[in-house]
């Protein structure tokens, strides 16, 4: 082999200069595995990113599913589905037949292009995510500002408190925990959800009046006030269920309200749980009534 392509060779092999190569090394640059099972030999791996087992499993798995269903969107949603179930949500599927480009953001580990018998199928773990992070991670801040780590038994009660299906809420909990520790701190649900933590960018148009609430549960009734907002319902409605919402998480009774145009108000409220703020030209109050002696 001539020095130049010898060369070119070792850097596909050792990319990042370490000295040394295995047979592993050897193998996933050049996409060859000489002793995969007989149903892989077909495939030609374009490009990856996963551990060849995972790898490997996810191969089988598209093809036994292109097998049971005639169709390729009955094949594509029986593959999103179990890989889904499998590794977690927010899978994205594709088969193209012929010529195919393709450029995306994905979490890593979770790459695989291959073509088959004339087709070419890919699979990422998108770094979207179902879950609203932002609201995730203040829902935790609001748990812990007194302490550094969680029970996750606390956090799991309180996010279903907030409206999240129980399902949802436990599938959230294996990406959190996936050791079962018990216990999760901030920066588990950041690695998790593949999100860098700053201010909720929901909250830059908000402007706050008055509160004497702790900050991370400040922004977690905004950003409650802002997702009933989105659902475009008469002032009335919202402001029942935000009621209903609030009794639910914090308990008491609580008062609501929405007002257009300036507002002022003089009131009696529990310490610590008062809240208004502006909004796109309205003005939104909470507070707990207080106890009655």
């Amino acid at each position: 082999m001539k020095e130049s392509k010898a060369e070119i060779l070792c850097d596909l092999i050792d990319p990042e200069r370490r000295g040394e190569v295995t047979r592993s090394d050897v193998c996933v640059a050049l996409k060859c595995w000489p002793n995969q099972q007989a149903i892989l030999k077909d495939i030609n791996v374009l490009e990856t990113d996963m551990p060849a087992m995972k790898r490997n499993s996810i191969i089988h798995l598209i093809l036994e599913s292109k097998l049971q269903n005639k169709t390729k969107k009955g094949a594509l949603d029986k593959v999103k589905e179990q890989l889904d179930q499998i590794y977690g949500p927010s899978w994205n599927c594709y088969i193209a037949e012929k010529n195919y480009w393709f450029v995306c953001s994905h979490r890593p580990g979770s790459n695989l292009a291959f073509t088959y018998k004339g087709y070419v199928y890919d699979l990422v773990f998108s770094m979207n995510t179902p879950f609203n992070t932002e609201k995730l991670l203040l829902f935790y801040d609001e748990l812990t500002e007194a302490q550094a780590v969680l029970p996750v038994k606390t956090y799991l009660d309180h996010l279903i408190k907030w409206g999240m299906s129980a399902n949802k809420a436990a599938a959230l909990i294996s990406m959190v925990d996936p050791r079962n520790t018990g216990y999760i701190k901030r920066e588990d649900i950041c690695r998790a959800l593949n999100f860098s933590p700053t201010r909720p960018t929901a909250l830059q148009d908000v402007s706050v009046i008055s509160t004497d609430m702790p900050g991370k549960q400040r922004d977690s009734i905004i950003l409650l006030v802002l997702e009933i907002l989105a659902q475009n319902r008469k002032k009335a409605v919202i402001l029942q269920e935000l009621k209903e919402r609030l009794e639910i998480v914090y308990g008491g009774k609580w008062s609501c309200f929405i007002a257009e145009g300036r507002y002022w108000s003089i009131c009696s409220h529990k310490p610590g749980k008062n809240l208004v703020f502006s909004y796109r030209g309205y003005v939104y109050g909470v507070s707990e009534s207080p106890d009655n002696k």
